[in-house]
């Protein structure tokens, strides 16, 4: 296993942040397990959420776009002045330049503390293992946190703490983001040697690709003047050819309306070429992303029709029982018919299924009696009384299985039907393609001999042969950025199918993880399955949730809060692998507002998954309104009473409360009185 080690939270202390009008200086231990960031609207529970992540990877920044003789910095910050505009301007000076923040974190067993300016984007202090770093700067900071994470690219530790370990009001999701989950499994779980080399020819396959798309933009540019130029000098001449009887000048104007014709002719097929690949490659990235769909669906049905028969094996076991009585007593028929009635209720004329049918002919059957004529039956052997309730069940569970496989089978057939159509369209592609080559092969072969005759001519054939020459040469280009691209796309699928190996021999043990928190918000049954696609030239393989048998391939295919909870089980999984298979490793995840998107159906669902995440030494952030939600009533039932003020931060008694809340005091506190006594 990769050996790498995320933040494991300790403490954190914000200094003079007038923000917090009550109390500006306080300080927080995160605890192993729940900790609740409680407080009514606007009164800084983002804000304290975001103060952490400023303290562990600074201010987010975008890359600067950089000229040959650029003097910018290669980053811009982003959002420099969050937490300065968030300042109370009528507070005093001194207090409000003095705003910091101190977090005490570990990584592995190195414990880092550093305090950063609230006002300005800088680094006041940073102690490693206790031992202060004199003059401590980002670049510093940078390179300490690459070598006791173990990743080796600081860029990599700041997606995983914002976008992997910090699921925001923003809701951004990884679970069905391809691009960004497809990056965090590769930083956390393929060796840094591939990853890395994954990043490189990722960015020679985009750089190439750009390339040959501008050589092809100023090919067309220099294309259209080209015709243009032709265009005016054909003009020229049929007004000059009505008053000439020069013979001579006729066939010299011939020869060299022939060789433009040519190049036109050339550049149409090349143009037409270009085109034709591209839609091909489309074409056959759209192929393959269907047989990995076709290899996805085949497994789901491979597991379908074990379910299927397992049900189908389980009703044969108990029909033996219940009809075990008559087998030998009354003939062949008679079984056709009791089942009809005693599962179905199906009348024995009209076939019409009643409940009071089947109703009738239950109670007959547990009196002993015959079902047609209501004689006694000698020699019964007594039933259990649930025993046809759960054959109904079972006949109910079947039928709706046996939909789940037609309608599964149904889409493999839609699946293969447009592979075969795909293939079809490909080869007719191909079949262009060379006829296209061939033309183009006899088109130059006649421009060649044209221009041999016609080796000297005036100033205007010698624009348009330069203009010819740009043309032949950006051709060139073009052919070589496509080359070089796809040289590297050949690379990068080698590095690419190791990552694919790697999540396919890990999809079994993270199903396990992620079942045990999405089944336990969701109800039902859930786990992972690993699929590609191919984005921007570039391939990726992820993995996507499969819920109950139906594998979600995208976000649309859930509603909003169960994606919200699938992602977020998604995550806890990933945390929960690390943590049994890196020793020493523990580290955080925050969540906001999780209660917001849920309806009181799901309130207990997800309290329930929080506080199986709690029982890991990993921490649990969230923050959460003060509102009529019973979600943290739920949550805290299973904290001890004594613990409960310990693992909450009420900001209701630190930040600046408004009008309105002031009027609304007391139901406010009442809630918090609530909860910590639930």
């Amino acid at each position: 296993m990769k050996e790498l080690y995320l933040p494991n939270l300790k403490n954190i202390k914000i200094s003079n942040y007038t923000l917090y009008q009550q109390e500006p200086t306080f300080e927080y231990e995160f605890k192993d397990g729940i900790n609740a960031v409680v407080g009514a609207n606007g009164i800084g529970k983002t804000t304290f959420v975001n103060v952490v992540i400023y303290c562990l990877v600074g201010h987010k920044k975008k890359r600067n776009k950089i000229t040959k003789n650029s003097k910018k910095p290669e980053y811009v910050y982003i959002d420099e002045d969050f937490f300065s505009s968030r300042i109370d301007n009528e507070a005093d000076d001194i207090i409000n330049m003095s705003a910091q923040a101190t977090l005490e974190y570990y990584l592995g067993k190195t414990k880092i503390m550093i305090t950063r300016s609230l006002i300005e984007n800088s680094i006041n202090e940073l102690r490693i293992d206790d031992e202060e770093i004199v003059q401590a700067n980002d670049s510093m900071y940078q390179e300490l946190i690459e070598k006791y994470s173990k990743i080796s690219q600081f860029q990599d530790f700041e997606l995983l703490v914002r976008e992997f370990l910090f699921f925001d009001e923003r809701r951004n999701n990884v679970a069905w983001e391809i691009d960004s989950q497809d990056n965090i499994l590769r930083i956390l779980l393929l060796k840094e040697q591939y990853h890395l080399k994954i990043n490189e020819l990722e960015d020679k396959i985009t750089k190439a690709d750009t390339k040959g798309r501008h050589k092809s933009e100023d090919k067309r540019v220099a294309e259209a003047s080209y015709r243009e130029l032709v265009k005016a000098r054909d003009d020229i001449v049929d007004q000059t050819q009505e008053k000439s009887d020069n013979k001579e000048r006729e066939d010299t104007t011939d020869n060299e309306a022939n060789r433009e014709r040519l190049v036109l002719r050339k550049n149409r097929i090349d143009t037409e070429i270009s085109n034709k690949k591209e839609t091909l490659s489309a074409l056959q990235e759209t192929v393959q992303e269907i047989l990995e769909d076709v290899s996805l669906m085949e497994g789901n049905l491979a597991n379908l029709s074990v379910s299927y028969d397992n049900i189908v094996s389980e009703i044969k076991k108990l029909e033996t029982i219940l009809y075990k009585s008559i087998y030998n007593k009354l003939p062949d028929y008679y079984y056709t018919i009791e089942k009809n009635l005693l599962t179905e209720g199906k009348c024995l004329v009209c076939n019409t299924k009643s409940r009071d049918i089947q109703k009738k002919a239950n109670e007959i059957k547990q009196n002993g009696k015959c079902l047609i004529c209501e004689s006694e039956l000698t020699e019964n052997i007594p039933v259990d009384d649930n025993l046809i309730e759960k054959l109904n069940c079972l006949h109910e569970e079947k039928k709706e299985k046996l939909n789940e496989l037609n309608n599964q089978k149904n889409q493999l057939d839609r699946l293969n039907s447009k592979f075969q159509q795909h293939k079809k369209d490909i080869d007719l592609l191909k079949n262009e393609l060379e006829n296209l080559k061939r033309a183009k092969i006899v088109v130059e072969s006649e421009l060649s001999q044209n221009t041999s005759e016609s080796d000297k001519g005036d100033m205007y054939t010698e624009i348009l042969k330069s203009k010819e020459k740009v043309i032949a040469d950006l051709e060139i280009a073009i052919r070589e950025a496509y080359n070089e691209r796809d040289s590297y796309k050949r690379e990068l699928l080698e590095y690419t199918q190791k990552f694919k190996s790697v999540i396919n021999n890990l999809n079994q043990r993270l199903s396990n993880y992620f079942n045990k928190y999405a089944s336990t918000f969701i109800g039902v049954d859930c786990k992972l399955s690993v699929t590609g696609k191919t984005l921007n030239k570039i391939p990726h393989f992820y993995y996507v949730p499969e819920i109950n048998g139906q594998v979600r391939k995208d976000i649309w295919s859930v509603s909003e809060s169960q994606r919200f909870f699938i992602d977020q089980a998604f995550r806890m999984a990933i945390i929960d692998y690390l943590q049994n298979d890196i020793g020493g490793f523990s580290t955080f995840f925050i969540t906001e507002t999780p209660e917001g998107s849920l309806d009181i159906a799901y309130e207990s669902q997800v309290a329930m998954m929080f506080k199986i995440f709690s029982e890991s030494n990993n921490k649990i952030i969230f923050t959460s309104n003060l509102n009529s939600s019973n979600f943290l009533k739920e949550l805290y039932r299973g904290i001890p009473k004594d613990e409960r003020p310990l693992r909450t931060l009420d900001l209701l008694r630190k930040g600046k409360v408004t009008r309105v809340q002031k009027n609304k005091w007391n139901q406010l506190e009442n809630i918090v009185q609530e909860i910590m006594e639930a």
